[in-house]
């Protein structure tokens, strides 16, 4: 059922993607995003803290420590305040200016970004209050809860695009913006009361500093700003080079092709959510035997859900984005596509960022990673500027994701003393034949077939479907299927 309604989710994120892109219209959407990419583009410090109260969370609960869990919970909501009243400082300084002297916003729209601007910094405050209680409820493996709430947060979200039809002589999207920061609040009081309710004793804060706890927490975040600083810099940053070359409207093709691939990329996340407390719980109780057989495992059924969610959209995207949307930006079709491309990479390297993480040995990691991936921006720029279309930054993308696995594999081979490395190997050739099969009958239904797209869409599901049960899982979990699937009442 927790997968069910994840897809649920996923399916209305899509939709609501829709439904803000005909009633802004592209000008407006393109403006929204820009602006929330300014946004952004400081928010990327509440990645590195948030995976630090988690795994921090979830290594004292593997060790049974439960006074230190409630320790970590009162230092990550200390290290919160301080980066909110930081973030706040930069956006309203540096991140206003940017926005009025840099960006390429139609005149009579600069009045409306900048009231979107502020609104969209109180929105993030609000969401970043929330992730101390996100990562406790994580570490504690309450996913039922997670999952309702992130159908809340997409149906609230849906439900706020119809409001706007209601506030006809409003700016729609200064409306749109109050609403969200609405919702936003909403959703962090939610999360606030389960916390206070369900785990009491390990969400009562001390304000006191624990030097200790604190630095090993500092330095873990630091070292995992890094990496979250090079991915920031490679997606916001290439969103604004796009800019300067296409103008705003490509920032709307851009803003909807990364809410197909955070849609479908939601999916396999929150089941990546669900292995992550268990695969730092195994290390912290030192079973690498189960924290080996966690990574692969993860590895495998994520790209296979991967495969799974994508295979059916890229071949049939054009069809799906016309019955979607109406009108198709220039260039979305190829941008979605690659996008899912290279999505199917970065959930294999997910899953072993999960096992890295664990172990706390992320320094070298982490500037051997970002240095990879910033090498994003100058790559995409070098090729815009000697003359290829824009969808080039995406392959560009696609070829970093592929050396970014790489590095990985090799990180966690030398943290971990089990034969982790061989395992990952050995699965590879396994990921390379479900990908051939899943995509060849696919392939040859475009090619040589003329039907509906949801019929194609349905029957490419099925195989990929068929090929993932009989090829990607093994005889425990097609039994888990069936008795799920066949259970009586």
């Amino acid at each position: 059922m927790l997968y069910i309604r994840m897809a649920m989710t996923m399916l209305v994120q899509l939709y609501t993607s829709r439904v803000i892109l005909n009633i802004l219209g592209v000008t407006d959407f393109g403006i929204w995003n820009l602006v929330a990419s300014v946004v952004v583009s400081i928010s990327f410090i509440t990645g590195p803290l948030t995976i630090a109260t988690q795994r921090f969370i979830s290594f004292e609960l593997g060790k049974k420590d439960f006074e230190a869990v409630r320790t970590v919970f009162s230092q990550s909501i200390l290290l919160y305040l301080f980066f909110a009243g930081f973030i706040v400082i930069v956006l309203e300084t540096a991140g206003l200016w940017f926005l009025n002297n840099k960006l390429h916003i139609p005149e009579s729209s600069i009045g409306i970004a900048n009231i979107v601007f502020q609104l969209s910094i109180a929105s993030f405050i609000f969401t970043l209050i929330r992730m101390p209680y996100d990562a406790t409820i994580i570490a504690n493996e309450k996913m039922d809860f997670y999952a309702y709430m992130s159908i809340a947060d997409v149906v609230l979200k849906l439900g706020i695009v119809y409001l706007l039809l209601v506030f006809k002589r409003l700016p729609h999207l200064a409306v749109y913006a109050v609403l969200t920061l609405f919702v936003n609040f909403l959703i962090m009081l939610i999360y606030r009361l389960y916390c206070r309710n369900k785990f009491p004793s390990q969400t009562k804060i001390n304000f006191k500093v624990e030097k200790k706890t604190m630095k090993s927490m500092t330095s873990f975040f630091g070292w995992s700003l890094m990496g979250a600083f090079s991915v920031m810099t490679a997606n916001q940053g290439v969103s604004m080079v796009l800019n300067v070359f296409f103008g705003v409207v490509i920032n709307a093709t851009v803003g909807i092709a990364t809410q197909v691939g955070n849609a479908v990329n939601q999916f396999i996340g929150n089941f990546q959510t669900a292995f992550n407390p268990q695969i730092v719980k195994s290390y912290a109780g030192n079973d690498e035997s189960r924290f080996i057989s966690l990574i692969i495992n993860c590895c495998r059924i994520s790209y296979c859900l991967m495969m799974l969610a994508s295979v059916p959209l890229i071949f049939n995207m054009e069809s799906i984005l016309r019955f979607w949307l109406g009108q198709i930006p220039e260039y979305l079709t190829v941008f979605c596509q690659l996008t899912l491309a290279y999505m199917i990479i970065d959930v294999v390297s997910s899953a072993i960022n999960m096992g890295i993480y664990a172990t706390g040995k992320i320094r070298g990691y982490q500037i051997a990673v970002s240095v990879c991936i910033l090498m994003v921006l100058p790559l995409s720029y070098l090729a815009l500027k000697i003359g290829f279309d824009a969808p080039s930054v995406i392959i560009v993308r696609l070829l970093v994701s592929v050396i970014s696995l790489a590095i990985r594999v090799i990180t966690i081979g030398r943290n971990v003393s089990g034969p982790i490395v061989s395992r990952f190997l050995k699965l590879i050739p396994k990921m390379i034949l479900i990908g051939i099969i899943a995509v060849s009958v696919p392939y040859l239904l475009l090619r040589n077939i003329e039907t509906s797209w949801f019929i194609s869409f349905v029957v490419d599901l099925l195989w990929a479907a068929g090929v993932i049960y009989f090829i990607g899982i093994n005889k425990a979990e097609r039994n888990l299927i069936k008795k799920t699937v066949f259970r009586h009442p």
